[in-house]
């Protein structure tokens, strides 16, 4: 596994790793000041700075990293790795690592959890389980909510939101699909 943020390894590191690594996969290694505005945020009882990309202990020691798998992506394809490759990287090679047979790929019998992408690499969709998920109520409100309801065509989920520590869209526990709705 590798952190592709680009301060905790560099481009070149980062190629000669794919190179020399079979099936290595992307981690965030993400800490709660991630998805979170610049500013001083505490990690681990240390006080941290959050500043373009990077959290740091005393403007000089990388506290942990603050990007997300979404912004890994762009970041391997800005580096030239080839979509293809920056997929396999930031989901398919983690799923096979994890024993989960069934993610990772579009393709029968897998799940069909995929985000659409515009020309710029955008986020256009996402589809959980098949379903398509609405994701401008989650910017819209979780600046004001401490539990989002992601609005799905089949499912409404609910999302726990800490405003203090992010919303974490790479742990699948902060997804609780609601039982009971209003």
């Amino acid at each position: 596994e590798i952190i592709c943020d680009l301060y905790h390894v560099d481009q070149e590191n980062i190629h000669l790793a794919h190179q020399c690594i079979p099936k290595l996969y992307a981690i965030t290694d993400a800490i709660s000041a991630s998805g979170m505005p610049d500013g001083n945020y505490d990690f681990a009882n240390t006080k941290i700075t959050k500043k373009n990309g990077q959290a740091l202990i005393n403007s000089t020691v990388l506290a942990g990293s603050v990007i997300n798998m979404h912004d890994t992506f762009k970041n391997l394809v800005k580096i030239n790795f080839s979509l293809e490759k920056a997929v396999a990287m930031t989901s398919f090679h983690a799923a096979q690592y994890l024993s989960e047979d069934n993610k990772g790929k579009i393709d029968r019998g897998f799940y069909s959890n995929l985000i659409v992408l515009d020309k710029q690499l955008n986020i256009k969709e996402v589809y959980l389980y098949g379903n398509l998920i609405s994701w401008v109520i989650v910017k819209f409100l979780k600046k004001h909510l401490d539990s989002i309801i992601i609005i799905s065509k089949f499912y409404p989920w609910i999302i726990r939101y800490n405003k203090f520590k992010g919303l974490n869209l790479d742990n699948p526990r902060y997804f609780t699909k609601v039982t009971r709705t209003l």
